[in-house]
């Protein structure tokens, strides 16, 4: 059993699925649906969509986009300090693309998937409220009936709130990091002439950065703007997570956008979503938690029939664009583990754990790290800056990443 219909509930669906175990889905929303904006799909990501027949299938090609490169900008002069290429390098040096996508685009995609596997039951309205493991079962109770469903297991797939993370890790609330993402998707007929490329473009600057690339097939520009938050929350909770912004922009940030000088064809762009009809901005206040420290963080023995995949055991930072692929890593991971110790699903959560809590450890230091060089100012911003132009692509590029988990 699994709680939550998101993109990594999904996907972890998809895959069990695919090997010939039984699934039911509980769901809290009644209506089955991804919101946000865009996301990228490294080739680590992109090549386990790929294994699971989504590219040709499902046309997965058509829902993507597929950028040229990734250029590092400052977003003072608008110059390019590097360049990333991407395309057909990828596809040779990894074996799958590097895409780009809206993430209602990629959900609809595997609920798709999913809808067609034979052994697959979706619940809608099934928030959990009550789950009981036992030595050989889970006996889960929800908020809007009085059914109780019984299962052989149940992983938390429900996101950042998790509620089944207290099952396996204990009451540890998301912290606020401090910054705040201002996402918009701007028509791609409003944008300006001078980032039409099929890109993805990522300015830096002191206490902020930009990152813009197409999605649906070039229809919209996705726009993310990473400020320090000038409205910190005082308690951690869904509500002070996300807020539409309409009318707002990121340019009205103090003690950031206004301290520093952007390029004008940067604040052009930014203040095209104003006036466009692409919905405005959303601001959303980033959480987090620390680091997983151990396989405990996925997996515990103490409760042998619960495990945690993607954001509600190890939430994911923006700034390394790999939230969504460490969900999809996972749940391949544990479809294998699954499949490896059939009819032990303890011993299988605990070669799941063993096998991925190091690497998506890394991705979140890695992730936080790079938020660091984003924003760096003085001295730090021009030893970047010259850092870039002399070995940028080496800088960019990331093998252990990109080659995906070596299993």
């Amino acid at each position: 059993m699994i709680a939550g219909a998101g993109i990594g509930g999904l996907a972890l669906a998809l895959a069990l699925s695919r090997i010939g175990v039984y699934v039911e889905v509980l769901e809290q929303s009644h209506t089955l649906g991804e919101g946000g904006a865009g996301l990228q799909l490294s080739p680590n990501a992109y090549g386990i969509l790929k294994d699971w027949g989504l590219d040709d299938k499902y046309d997965l090609t058509l829902s993507a986009n597929f950028p040229v490169a990734i250029q590092a900008r400052d977003a003072a002069t608008n110059d390019v300090l590097s360049e990333l290429q991407l395309g057909a390098r990828a596809v040779n040096l990894y074996g799958a693309h590097y895409a780009t996508m809206h993430r209602a685009d990629l959900h609809k995609l595997l609920l798709n998937a999913v809808r067609k596997q034979p052994k697959l039951n979706i619940h809608r309205n099934a928030k959990v409220e009550r789950a009981q493991d036992t030595a050989t079962g889970v006996k889960v109770s929800t908020e809007r009936d009085d059914l109780t469903y019984e299962a052989d297991a149940l992983v938390g797939c429900d996101g950042l709130w998790s509620f089944m993370r207290e099952h396996v890790v204990g009451t540890d609330a998301p912290i606020a990091t401090g910054h705040v993402a201002w996402r918009a998707l701007l028509p791609f007929s409003m944008v300006p002439n001078d980032f039409r490329q099929d890109c993805v473009h990522a300015w830096m600057a002191p206490h902020m950065h930009i990152v813009a690339y197409p999605v649906r097939r070039g229809e919209f520009l996705n726009i993310v703007v990473v400020t320090e938050d000038d409205q910190p929350a005082d308690t951690p909770s869904r509500q002070s997570w996300s807020r539409d912004a309409t009318g707002l922009s990121p340019l009205d940030v103090k003690n950031n956008c206004q301290t520093f000088a952007l390029n004008k064809k940067v604040i052009e762009l930014l203040k095209t979503v104003n006036i466009g009809n692409g919905g405005g901005w959303t601001r959303w206040t980033l959480f987090d938690r620390a680091p997983i420290s151990s396989s405990l963080d996925m997996y515990n023995p103490q409760h042998p029939r619960f495990a945690l995949l993607g954001d509600a055991a190890h939430p994911m930072r923006p700034y390394l664009a790999q939230g969504a692929a460490m969900a999809l890593e996972d749940a391949q991971a544990l479809a294998l583990a699954v499949q490896e110790n059939w009819g032990d699903l303890p011993k299988a959560f605990q070669t799941y754990a063993n096998r991925r809590w190091q690497r998506v450890a890394k991705v979140q230091v890695q992730s936080r790290r790079n938020g660091e060089i984003y924003h760096m100012q003085g001295m730090m911003r021009m030893a970047r800056n010259v850092a870039l132009r002399l070995a940028g692509p080496k800088l960019m590029e990331m093998p252990w990443l990109y080659q995906g988990p070596r299993i």
